[in-house]
């Protein structure tokens, strides 16, 4: 009853005065989830068109690049033509922004700045208002579309840099909505659009998605100590959420504890892991002990939400009405169902487009039906770019290869795998029950990559994060050899 009126009756009433439309367009999104493939395609060109026009005309970056590809006029007259265009890297960012990734156009008192939380690098983007309410749409509908979460129902989240999850680089100048009112009321800033984006996010939080924000876990690395992880369970307890959304190791972590110690976790519907991948065998162990449903989604600081899975949970739907989405390898389109980098061109974001954009993930896409009913075609995720393992016969090795393989080895509690120049390779194992990690372990996994020279195997009390907070479990150095 409560999500019901949340829904009808509150959610219109709180977005009134934050211009936000988002509740629109997640009835729009979900709509075209079931639209017939072609009247999608047919509805994303001619997005696809008036975006590339928009970035020729106005960024300078693509100015030059699309007069480079002979579509000086950003016209494009058949997807051969869109095709043409080179793929826009994190390198690109770097070089050029702000002032030759920008638009020259638009209201700039309407934009806001987004730090990235990349595994590995940083990058800086800027997204307008209407980019901003369709990514709320589409957040909100991967967290409620098949699941028992709905508007107004608890949730809890566990990032790996609390503050950028909370609000970007900028962040709120206030924590609570009606302080929020209140001082919009005596500064009479009821049309100042940093007050009303703070608004927006702050209703988002608290009323919408009610959401209770916990500290990433800290220096402990991947693992936690019993101590630590009672007092996570015990608030989580106390919020007593429907959906719980972490990064991987986090979940996993909370699981060993509880296995560990018995510790009374909370009855909790919906487990998401962010920000990585997460590795089948590590879903199973994670849903048996701590009893909700893992389901995944798909997105990036960089784009927004990209995919959600649905109840059949075999693969993730993608958002086709707000990114177009490519997966090539050596430059190439590769069919359906094989591996490949993953370029994204967002359909809406006129402040800073970015066009064929390498987000650096390797994935597989099929569109085959799904007994769902949807129409889009199923994203797997299959790991990161830079981890992939390329073998002498161009055979690919991804994180979510590495990971089921070494997760099902009875000493292996948690590890980190590492490619080194000339064939050489260290496995970090943290062993299983306090076991010894043997040397048949790492002939296992020699024989398993291919490698010529031996594993090296080393025992580890913990895995440390990188400098995002994330995990990294295979660092790669023969990924450039995969021809993204």
């Amino acid at each position: 009853m409560y999500a019901t009126l949340m829904s009808r009756v509150g959610l219109p009433l709180m977005l009134r005065p934050t211009r936000s439309r988002f509740d629109r367009h997640a009835k729009e999104i979900r709509a075209r989830q079931f639209w017939p493939a072609e009247r999608r395609r047919q509805w994303q060109w001619e997005r696809l068109q008036a975006i590339v026009r928009h970035a020729a005309t106005t960024v300078p970056f693509y100015r030059e690049r699309l007069a480079a590809a002979g579509l000086r006029d950003g016209e494009l007259r058949s997807w051969d033509d869109f095709e043409r265009i080179p793929p826009t890297t994190k390198d690109d960012l770097e070089a050029n922004f702000p002032d030759r990734m920008l638009s020259d156009v638009g209201d700039r008192s309407d934009w806001r700045w987004f730090g990235t939380r990349g595994t590995t690098r940083r990058t800086i983007v800027v997204n307008d208002f209407l980019k901003r309410d369709l990514g709320l749409a589409g957040i909100m509908v991967s967290m409620t579309e098949d699941t028992p979460y709905q508007y107004g129902h608890r949730c809890a989240f566990i990032p790996p840099d609390a503050c950028n999850a909370l609000c970007g680089v900028e962040g709120l100048r206030e924590t609570s909505v009606l302080r929020q009112v209140g001082r919009m009321a005596l500064r009479r800033s009821w049309s100042d659009p940093d007050a009303l984006g703070d608004l927006r996010s702050l209703v988002m939080n608290n009323w919408v998605k009610r959401q209770t924000l916990l500290p990433p876990f800290g220096a402990e690395g991947s693992e936690i100590d019993d101590e630590r992880a009672s007092w996570y369970v015990a608030q989580l307890r106390a919020v007593r959420p429907r959906l719980l959304k972490a990064l991987p190791e986090y979940l996993y972590g909370l699981a060993r504890h509880v296995e560990r110690t018995g510790d009374r976790f909370p009855p909790i519907a919906v487990i998401k892991p962010m920000g990585a991948l997460m590795a089948r065998p590590i879903k199973d162990y994670v849903e048996r002990v701590l009893g909700g449903q893992v389901r995944e989604d798909y997105g990036s600081s960089d784009m927004g939400p990209m995919a959600f899975d649905c109840r059949q949970r075999t693969g993730m739907h993608l958002f086709e009405d707000l990114c177009h989405f490519e997966v090539v390898r050596d430059g190439a389109r590769v069919a359906d169902g094989e591996l490949g980098s993953l370029l994204v061109t967002e359909l809406h974001n006129r402040a800073m487009p970015l066009i064929r954009y390498q987000i650096g993930d390797v994935v597989r896409v099929e569109r085959s039906p799904c007994d769902c009913g949807r129409t889009t075609p199923r994203l797997f995720t299959e790991g990161r770019l830079q981890n992939a393992l390329v073998r002498p016969d161009r055979s690919v090795l991804t994180d979510a290869a590495i990971g089921d393989y070494l997760y099902r080895q009875p000493q292996v509690s948690d590890y980190q795998l590492v490619e080194r120049a000339g064939d050489r390779f260290e496995l970090k194992v943290i062993p299983r029950n306090g076991d010894k990690a043997s040397g048949l372990l790492a002939e296992r996994v020699r024989r398993f990559i291919d490698a010529d020279a031996p594993v090296r195997l080393r025992e580890v009390k913990t895995i440390a994060p990188e400098g995002s907070g994330k995990f990294c479990h295979c660092k790669s150095a023969s990924y450039a050899a995969f021809g993204a």
